[in-house]
């Protein structure tokens, strides 16, 4: 994982200087810094770096349960929409079930939940294409 940070890093760094204007300079410049960041803090500190890593993993599930939520509120009248309030709720929970375990979740939680959600997530999409599929009149496909 760390070595993909440090990867992502220099890939960063290295468009940041091939971009045109200097707001997306700075910005790719910036992005680079963090991920070299958080690639140097992982292989100093293995233990505190997946502890923080699944601490990480706890709000990112919560916070895209939220934006699946609404999501789901803007498509809530096209059919299949549910699966995405599903996907949210589902989302949210293992959220907040990593956040009330921390740290003891920090052992399994990281594979475990993500790929879970990972999961939901292509079968949520999976059925959405299909139901907007099966909405469009015959002579449109």
């Amino acid at each position: 994982m760390a070595w993909l940070l440090l990867f992502a890093g220099a890939v960063h760094l290295f468009f940041g200087w091939h971009t045109r204007s200097a707001g997306a300079v700075i910005w790719k410049i910036l992005v680079g810094l963090a991920y070299l960041f958080a690639a140097f803090y992982l292989l100093a500190h293995p233990e505190r770096g997946l502890l923080t890593l699944t601490l990480v993993l706890a709000f990112y599930l919560f916070f895209e349960g939220i934006f699946e939520a609404v999501i789901y509120a803007h498509l809530r009248r096209l059919p299949g929409a549910g699966w995405f309030l599903f996907d949210a709720i589902v989302t949210i929970v293992l959220g907040i079930m990593i956040f009330m375990s921390w740290p003891f979740s920090s052992v399994w939680a990281i594979g475990t939940l993500i790929g879970i959600s990972i999961l939901f997530s292509g079968v949520a999409r999976l059925s959405y294409a299909f139901a907007a599929r099966r909405a469009l009149p015959a002579a449109a496909i």
